[in-house]
């Protein structure tokens, strides 16, 4: 009789121990994810590959959830993302009324002509296993025309990832990203370059600033839409400048962060908005700055705007 006592017990037991430790979950320090911001920034202007180190990707992470999941109910207080074997592996630190556990996914990552595809391989609490179906029927509440299952796989459509890619995989437990030349820019960019010796007034870079506030909407040249599922997320974009523009520190870079504002505002309103004129006057304007006074905008950003959204700014702007 003790015997079978002492097994129920056990089997009662062992799955709280199990699902209550911490699964493989570490503590990695984190900082900001500018380097890894402006390796993205790079690539889009030149086109190429560059990789992103697993203190990228931590550090990446860090700030998203720092910004989005830390507050109410459940709460997500750090993230530990490896790779093994080439596959995906992320542990979160979460909360749930006052309680500790460990929620992990393992996957691999494949990129394809519909979009990046995620096949969890495992998930756990802890050291508890999950089903594959609950992870399933989780991720289809929240599908939607951008994200959703697919032979118990996880779809994210081209649409919606915020870089012109060719291909992503994993090497040498580093994502790799294939990004596709963007011509424009690149020109764009090896002329900031040479611009960079260039020493222009401050008093008469304010005034190209304030005065680029009133371009008229109706400049019809170098008209370049932005496609309409954009929307929705420029909008975010414009709202999450606000923070940013109140740190920084000089006019000049309120001004910037206040134009990229303006013309994001416009283009979520009107998707056709003709804004590619204005788009460069502002990279101008920013590439007259100071890297002091550039490392300071970037840092805003980071700061106060999604990742995903922080993405799609260097997308829109370059910067």
């Amino acid at each position: 009789m003790k015997k079978i006592i002492f097994l129920f017990l056990i089997i009662i037991i062992m799955p709280a121990v199990l699902a209550f430790s911490k699964g493989g979950y570490k503590y990695i320090p984190k900082s900001d994810p500018t380097d890894a911001i402006d390796k993205i920034e790079t690539a889009y202007m030149l086109g190429g590959n560059i990789e992103i180190s697993q203190s990228d990707i931590n550090n990446i992470l860090g700030q998203l959830v720092e910004k989005r999941f830390n507050s109410g109910r459940i709460s997500i207080q750090d993230v530990c993302f490896y790779i093994n074997n080439n596959k995906l592996n992320i542990i979160l630190k979460s909360k749930y009324n006052g309680i500790t556990f460990y929620p992990g996914i393992s996957a691999n990552l494949e990129y394809n002509d519909e979009g990046l595809v995620i096949s969890i391989s495992s998930a756990k609490i802890g050291y508890f296993p999950i089903p594959k179906f609950v992870i399933n029927k989780f991720v289809n509440e929240y599908s939607n025309d951008y994200i959703k299952i697919q032979k118990n796989k996880i779809l994210i459509t081209k649409s919606i990832i915020p870089l012109n890619l060719n291909n992503l995989y994993i090497n040498d437990n580093k994502i790799v990203l294939e990004i596709k030349k963007n011509i424009i820019s690149k020109q764009y960019y090896n002329n900031n370059i040479n611009q960079q010796t260039e020493n222009k007034s401050n008093n008469n870079l304010n005034k190209q600033v304030k005065t680029d506030n009133n371009i008229s909407v109706q400049n019809k040249n170098n008209i370049n839409t932005v496609e309409p599922e954009y929307k929705k997320y420029l909008a975010e974009v414009s709202s999450q400048i606000n923070g940013a523009i109140l740190e920084v520190k000089t006019s000049k870079e309120k001004e910037i962060l206040k134009n990229i504002q303006r013309v994001i505002s416009e283009v979520s309103k009107n998707p056709s908005y003709p804004y590619k004129t204005e788009v460069d006057k502002v990279k101008s304007y920013y590439n007259n700055l100071s890297n002091e006074e550039k490392n300071r905008i970037k840092k805003a950003i980071i700061n106060n705007v999604d990742i995903g959204n922080v993405l799609r700014l260097i997308n829109i702007f370059g910067v």
